[in-house]
């Protein structure tokens, strides 16, 4: 009986041990990102929160996602935003969350998110906006929170993936050159 006692406890202490150990040390983090095309270079920095699952109305960044503008050349960039789920398909970004982005970024009706910052373009094109070479990462995104009046308890156990593909433009009338992408999955 004592033996039995002993071994009870033993298994709860391992088991407290290795949910202590997860909650505190677990967290879904994004490595860096390098994204390039020819002499562009950026740098994604991020993280989402490790909660699993997550409930709609709860904040899911932990760190602001943020660019870093590696390269010496001054760069129009662009984001499109793209949602799919395991259940619902492509989903429209902004009707199933409500995000804070950075000052100077602009979600447009074509599905990117441009930035519109204070440099300006003044002579080949006027009126677009350039990411400054050697300055501080530039906030994207703050804040991301799934709105409840789209996503319900009925949808749970579904994987929600967002896709962030970044474009950029080295000067004026050239085309919009693929830098890469990162994606991150959230579990209802």
């Amino acid at each position: 009986m004592r033996l039995r006692r002993i071994f009870f406890i033993l298994i709860l202490v391992l088991a407290l041990g290795a949910v202590t150990y997860a909650l505190i040390f677990d967290q879904q983090t994004t490595e860096p990102v390098i994204l390039t095309a020819g002499s562009v270079e950026f740098e994604w920095l991020g993280t989402m929160t490790s909660d699993t699952p997550v409930v709609p109305g709860q904040e899911l960044i932990e760190t602001t996602f943020a660019l870093s503008n590696l390269s010496t050349i001054e760069t129009e960039l662009r984001i499109m935003l793209s949602v799919s789920s395991s259940l619902l398909g492509p989903i429209v970004f902004d009707d199933i969350f409500e995000t804070t982005f950075g000052a100077g970024w602009v979600l447009e009706t074509d599905g990117y998110l441009y930035y519109r910052g204070v440099i300006a373009d003044q002579i080949s094109e006027p009126g677009k906006y350039l990411i400054p070479t050697g300055s501080p990462a530039l906030d994207v995104l703050s804040s991301l929170v799934l709105d409840g009046t789209v996503v319900r308890n009925n949808q749970s156990g579904e994987t929600i993936t967002i896709t962030f593909t970044f474009e950029a433009k080295q000067g004026g009338y050239v085309e919009w050159v693929g830098l890469g992408s990162s994606s991150l999955s959230i579990d209802l």
